[in-house]
């Protein structure tokens, strides 16, 4: 080998070498089993909550590395979803009151005063919640593509429009083609595939959502109907209009969720700022990354 390869070997080696991300994982025990979490990078925590609800964090892991080299981010998997386990999954194991706690004890166990949160989609439901319960254990909190807590504004969430077949990409109609062959879980994530074009704004992102929900998606529609059954208004709007701590609210402006949801949410937080941003749909994270990263950034390091 000659002088030449052997620097090429030399250059690539260390190019894969730091650029390898470091990911701490872990588990730590909740009433009825154990919630399992991953962390990525250093820094300041940052805690994520992932869409859903039934998404374990799996699909997720390309948001931490985006954020990583600024901050120590924190994923999990809610419980009953991927590696975090139960003893029985049910009602009563189940639903959005044993959630929240569930983040408290990750934070005493992680050792953290006080969090910042970030959470996209229903994780920013979930995060209000939280912030309902535990108003003293917050920093900040970042809201993505997000709607609030009240059950009523799920009621902002349009029904998709079908697609006419001849619009369908070829993946898309093979999908559609398998709906009849398919059950249980299985047939949902199909379902989702085909919806999968919802989420994003640009037509060439198409093929990346329907990847995300067929191949990197982890979802189990089981808990995802325990969890929407167990959120409930019950003063939580009273209790948000008195968190005094400082919130952004991220809109992405081709969101499937009506602008009133967040502006609502908005509305109610007394701290809050609300910020738009053009040019993509619900993966603002694919379709709009640096955009919404220096917007988080900002906003979390003022």
């Amino acid at each position: 080998m000659n002088i030449k390869n052997i620097f090429s070997l030399y250059v690539f080696l260390c190019f894969t070498c730091t650029s390898l991300t470091q990911v701490e994982t872990g588990h730590v025990k909740i009433k009825d089993g154990t919630l399992h979490y991953r962390i990525y990078g250093k820094g300041k925590p940052l805690l994520f909550m992932n869409g859903g609800p039934g998404f374990s964090s799996k699909g997720y892991e390309m948001v931490a590395k985006q954020l990583e080299n600024n901050r120590q981010v924190i994923l999990f998997d809610p419980r009953g979803t991927g590696n975090s386990s139960l003893y029985d999954n049910n009602s009563l194991t189940i639903n959005i009151r044993k959630m929240v706690d569930d983040i408290e004890k990750l934070r005493i166990h992680l050792n953290i005063e006080k969090l910042d949160i970030m959470g996209h989609s229903f994780g920013g439901v979930y995060a209000m919640y939280y912030a309902a319960k535990y108003p003293e254990r917050i920093n900040k909190i970042v809201c993505t593509a997000t709607l609030g807590p009240n059950k009523k504004r799920f009621d902002d969430i349009p029904k998709f429009k079908e697609v006419a077949d001849s619009l369908l990409l070829p993946r898309e109609k093979e999908f559609k083609a398998e709906l009849k062959n398919t059950k249980g879980d299985e047939r949902y994530r199909t379902q989702l595939a085909i919806r999968a074009r919802n989420y994003v704004h640009r037509k060439e992102n198409i093929p990346f959502a329907i990847d995300w929900f067929y191949t990197q998606a982890d979802f189990t529609r089981g808990v995802y109907r325990l969890v929407y059954k167990s959120i409930r208004n019950r003063g939580i709007k009273k209790k948000l209009k008195k968190f005094e701590q400082p919130v952004l609210i991220i809109y992405p402006e081709h969101d499937f969720i009506l602008k009133k949801a967040s502006l609502t949410l908005h509305g109610t937080l007394p701290n809050s700022k609300w910020v738009s941003i053009p040019n993509c749909g619900h993966f603002l994270w694919k379709e709009e990354p640096q955009k919404t990263k220096d917007i988080i950034l900002e906003f979390l390091d003022d």
